[in-house]
């Protein structure tokens, strides 16, 4: 073998170890940038768990806006929530009296529940519609309606606001995000009720009262 034919041999050696070298680098460079990015999906993965677990779905509180926008008079109300502390007795608490004044609203929130209690809202429009919302634990909120007194739980009793039981409109109505519903009762009042995308921290609802609501009960006091 002459100097000439050494040469090339040498060259094609040279040539092909510096091609298997390059194609080392890149399978080695694909593996590395096929792995970051699961790498990253899976850190985003575990802090969206965390944040769940800092702030459950189901553990969010109610916020209850009454909405009088289609009215030129004032509505009386009264709000509130209620929780069960262990069976048959529902305790009620109220956060007072108010008056809705023409075209405006008002909004209320019900304290944050916790694992052993649920916490669940009410409110009483013009001494005649009672509208609970029920927030049960990693289940779908609930809307319930009755007329002329509270809605009637059958077996479990109120501990206080002693009122009569009413009767049923709608009882505990599963109540979706974006959904919006609407009842005309006794043929004379057409309230609507939409559940609102949630915030951080609360499960929203907007209850619009009626344009015109019955003559015996529009008095605020």
């Amino acid at each position: 073998m002459n100097v000439e034919e050494a040469s090339e041999r040498l060259e094609k050696a040279t040539f092909g170890a510096t091609r298997r070298a390059a194609l080392t680098a890149l399978v080695g460079g694909a593996l590395l940038l096929g792995v970051a990015p699961e790498g990253e999906a899976a850190k985003k993965a575990k802090r969206r768990k965390a944040r769940r677990r800092r702030e459950p779905w189901s553990l969010r509180a109610l916020e209850v806006t009454i909405s009088n926008r289609l009215s030129d008079v004032p509505v009386a109300l009264e709000s509130g929530y209620f929780h069960q502390i262990g069976l048959p007795e529902l305790c009620c608490s109220g956060q007072g009296n108010t008056t809705i004044p023409p075209r405006g609203q008002v909004t209320f929130r019900a304290p944050k529940p916790d694992w052993d209690i649920d916490i669940n809202s009410w409110v009483w429009i013009g001494n005649k519609y009672w509208f609970t919302f029920v927030n049960p634990r990693l289940q779908t909120p609930k809307i319930g309606i009755a007329l002329n007194g509270m809605l009637d739980y059958g077996d479990l009793r109120y501990c206080c606001l002693r009122r009569p039981w009413g009767q049923t409109v709608e009882y505990e109505r599963d109540f979706p995000k974006n959904r919006q519903y609407a009842w005309n009762i006794e043929g004379r009042a057409q309230f609507t009720a939409i559940r609102l995308p949630d915030s951080k921290t609360h499960i929203r609802f907007t209850v619009t009262v009626p344009r015109s609501l019955p003559t015996d009960i529009v008095d605020a006091e």
